[in-house]
């Protein structure tokens, strides 16, 4: 006798209803409405579980980019922040455990589960073509050990659950140990791989293929053979076989062509390699060719819920990214706006920009160089111009100079370097003018007016040109006041101003950027570390990890600068520098335990004082949103959320179970230590 299933096809239900949904969410037993499983069915079930990836507060539309993952790392902050900020679970401000994001985030996993459950549970009885059939359940269960994958890693123990609520008799499912949580989903995981299309097959980044669920079961292979609760080392061996069986099919390889693109300010930029991916995701394009570096991106369909063919939808189903984490744009007619707005509540960290050596191309695209400072023009505005005499020569935009200056506090310092000297300037010492600009920048942050002294607007300093190159910047007196310092910069990997086929009018925060869940460049890293600490012969070794990590940094500054050797260090370094912002950072961190995350947090605190203040101990000596907060701990921003984590680490590295959770299955479920 075939089982009946309630008809989750039209994802309508969900958007147009939270609450409808709680009970399907949570562990609830919910009488199903009356459907004979079918082949739509399930393929209505895996869009329902590809679909819950996008809400916002609770995955990638904002929560695991944002709110949940982006407050307390080494690579960026949330300038907002206050004890009101009760929803920013991120923050470590608040003691409740109802907040919207831990709720909606336990939900969303859970009711990715359970669409899982029922498509692989239907397959028993559908008759369909079984190839398909196997990609189908393939993707399923890659998509279940997906969800409760992350769930072990934002709550700690939780119940492996791998049949439908409504087959289900007893709902007090115990809390599996992590260990017992990842081990079921790396077995899932190598289990769906025969079972997958391959990417060169289905041509597109938005589902789960063989490459996608290899990937997955290196990185949840990797949680398990660093985190400190487990330390499966066996899992190294691992992760390096299978990292080098993905890497040696050939299907991925990065992308290593510059490319030329004309956003919203009419100008023609010339950008490099590394940002083709993410202006991609930005202009929602999820075909595989020729993005052979994507390899699942959580696909956006949803532009707004307020005009278009989703007007009146719920609004959980977009993306924030390029507005909460973008390019500044104050632009007050956002309507009409070409560039896209951009309150930017989430700013880089020094420590992140730090990290970059001379002529790493990626320094400058993941944190802006510039900024829209008003509706007027789509101009961008440098945060720090050079003007160099004409007298010394205007050499070809190819052959110009790059210099990078400092600041610190808001003052320029004797510091800058010469990441590139140039050719074909005039030999000689000449005098260089280095202003911020002048007029307000966004409602409620600082003005970067740049004082005028002795009739001179800026800083000046004198430029040595030898043999046609620059090999001398020194300042000559002191610095003005008032440029923008790091933590005042935008987060450029995702600019609205490349994106396309934006409704009309534009909406303010709401668009529809694809979020790269897993993409190559990752793979690389992952089979470089563990080839750092594998046992046994089979699988990559060091020297293969050299060849990864050095294919990185090829595309990184744009020409062979290879490294020789690598250790632990460079790699965690290594990969806040090529995946920042893209949710992965906090968890590389709890893995790798507590001492690495406080080496960090001291970090932090050291490259706050240095970057963000004058060197001064007084309440003023934070600058731009690096400021002190007015209320909750008084740290300046950089450190608050931190600092409160760090406060109470075994509490803060996890989040509460949602009490009415505990409610449900009080024989079995307990809260997390602190809560």
């Amino acid at each position: 006798m075939k089982t009946k299933y309630f008809l989750q096809l039209i994802i309508l239900v969900l958007l147009l209803s939270n609450s409808a949904c709680n009970d399907d969410l949570s562990l609830i037993s919910t009488k199903p409405s009356l459907q004979v499983p079918s082949e739509a069915l399930m393929n209505g079930m895996l869009t329902t579980a590809y679909s819950t990836l996008t809400t916002d507060r609770s995955t990638y539309g904002y929560g695991l980019w944002g709110a949940i993952n982006g407050c307390d790392t080494d690579e960026s902050f949330y300038k907002d922040t206050k004890n009101s900020e009760v929803n920013t679970i991120g923050l470590h401000n608040c003691n409740s455990t109802t907040t919207t994001h831990i709720q909606e985030s336990w939900r969303a996993f859970y009711q990715i589960i359970e669409s899982c459950n029922i498509v692989i549970d239907m397959a028993k009885t559908v008759k369909m073509d079984e190839t398909k059939k196997a990609n189908m359940v393939g993707q399923a269960m890659s998509l279940r050990a997906f969800a409760h994958f992350m769930l072990a890693v934002h709550f700690g123990p939780v119940p492996i659950k791998i049949i439908p609520t409504h087959l289900m008799t007893n709902l007090d499912l115990p809390r599996d140990p992590i260990k017992n949580v990842c081990a079921f989903a790396v077995k899932e995981l190598r289990d769906a791989v025969p079972m997958l299309n391959e990417i060169t097959t289905t041509r597109t980044t938005t589902y789960i293929t063989k490459s996608v669920a290899e990937g997955l079961s290196m990185r949840v292979g990797l949680f398990m053979a660093s985190h400190p609760d487990i330390k499966d080392s066996v899992m190294y061996d691992s992760v390096a076989v299978w990292g080098k069986q993905l890497i040696d099919r050939n299907v991925h390889d990065l992308n290593t062509s510059p490319l030329t693109v004309t956003g919203g300010s009419g100008i023609a930029d010339q950008l490099p390699a590394y940002a083709r991916i993410f202006i991609y995701n930005m202009q929602n394009n999820v075909a595989f060719n020729p993005m052979s570096e994507s390899m699942w991106d959580c696909s956006f369909f949803m532009k707004s819920n307020l005009t278009g063919t989703y007007a009146s939808w719920n609004s959980s189903y977009v993306n924030w990214l390029g507005s909460y984490m973008g390019v500044d744009c104050a632009d007050g007619d956002y309507g009409k706006s070409k560039i896209g707005y951009s309150a930017t509540h989430y700013r880089p960290q020094a420590t992140l920009w730090n990290k970059y050596a001379a002529g790493d191309l990626r320094r400058d695209w993941n944190i802006a160089t510039y900024a829209y400072k008003n509706n007027f023009d789509n101009k961008p505005y440098k945060y720090i111009s050079d003007t160099l005499p004409a007298a010394m020569g205007t050499p070809s935009i190819d052959k110009r100079a790059k210099l990078l200056f400092v600041v610190k506090g808001e003052k320029l310092v004797d510091e800058t370097v010469i990441e590139n000297g140039g050719s074909g300037y005039t030999d000689g010492t000449w005098e260089m003018k280095v202003v911020g600009y002048n007029n307000i920048f966004i409602p409620s942050t600082s003005a970067i007016t740049i004082a005028p002294s002795s009739g001179t607007t800026g800083t000046k300093f004198n430029v040595v040109v030898v043999g046609g190159s620059i090999v001398s910047v020194k300042m000559v007196g002191a610095s003005a006041s008032g440029y923008m310092n790091v933590y005042s910069r935008g987060i450029g990997k995702w600019r609205r101003e490349y994106e396309i086929n934006y409704t009309s009018p534009r909406e303010q925060y709401n668009g529809s950027c694809n979020f790269p869940i897993l993409r190559y460049a990752d793979v690389l890293l992952m089979t470089a570390e563990a080839a750092l600490f594998k046992k046994g012969n089979q699988g990559a070794t060091i020297a293969d990890g050299l060849v990864y990590l050095n294919k990185i940094r090829y595309r990184a500054f744009g020409k062979r600068v290879d490294i020789s050797t690598y250790d632990l260090a460079y790699i965690q370094d290594e990969r806040s520098r090529e995946l920042c912002f893209e949710g992965v950072r906090r968890m590389d961190l709890i893995r790798w335990g507590y001492d690495k995350y406080k080496a960090v947090y001291d970090k932090i605190v050291v490259d706050t004082k240095v970057y963000g203040s004058d060197g001064t101990d007084n309440s003023t000596a934070y600058k731009n949103d690096a400021g002190r907060n007015s209320v909750g701990n008084n740290e300046p921003k950089p450190i608050y959320a931190i600092k409160a984590l760090m406060s109470n680490y075994t509490k803060y590295s996890l989040m509460p179970i949602p009490n009415a959770e505990i409610g449900r299955a009080s024989n079995t479920f307990y809260q997390n230590p602190g809560w």
